[in-house]
């Protein structure tokens, strides 16, 4: 039981490096069916997040997702694969600047499945204590997905907060 773990491990971390320099970008219309993604996110980047090397960033691939709902009203997400991981990190790390900007962007990082559904669980609570006025980030730390509140790392199975998850005046409604 301990090998199949092992193996499970080592194919998500496999996984999760191959995807290292892969950001989805989310909320970016599609104007044209054959639109030139590498443009529109170019221009995305110059525009919404003021980047200063937009124009000169070079990918190494740009598209659009497939969606699973396709009658959706949402916008297929954008992935890009960034030649530099320095080039992935400054635009990744100019993200929070997107809460200013008009309409519903984000950037998030490309994760294997099962660790996008972990990031997925724990989207709720952070929505939930950034409306209570707490400081909240998601980190990756190897195949883990966390939530800190308040630079305290938020423990799903803590049954009575704040006392046992050390979350000062934040309680996490669940339901």
């Amino acid at each position: 039981m301990k090998e199949i773990q092992a193996l499970k491990s080592q194919r998500l971390s496999s996984e999760l490096y191959s995807k290292k320099a892969n950001p989805l970008f989310y909320g970016i219309r599609q104007e044209t069916p054959d639109e030139d993604s590498e443009l529109v996110v170019r221009n995305f980047l110059k525009n919404a997040l003021k980047h200063p090397r937009a124009d000169t960033m070079p990918f190494v691939n740009v598209h659009r997702l497939p969606t699973r709902q396709p009658d959706s009203s949402k916008p297929k997400p954008v992935i890009v694969k960034f030649v530099k991981i320095k080039d992935r990190d400054s635009v990744i790390s100019m993200a929070p600047h997107l809460k200013d900007v008009p309409g519903k962007y984000g950037i998030s990082p490309h994760l294997p499945q099962e660790m996008q559904q972990q990031r997925q669980k724990l989207l709720p609570i952070k929505r939930q204590a950034m409306a209570a006025g707490k400081k909240t980030f998601i980190k990756t730390v190897g195949t883990d997905i966390r939530l800190y509140i308040d630079n305290i790392l938020y423990d799903p199975t803590c049954i009575f907060p704040p006392v046992k998850c050390r979350l000062p005046n934040f309680v996490v409604n669940l339901t």
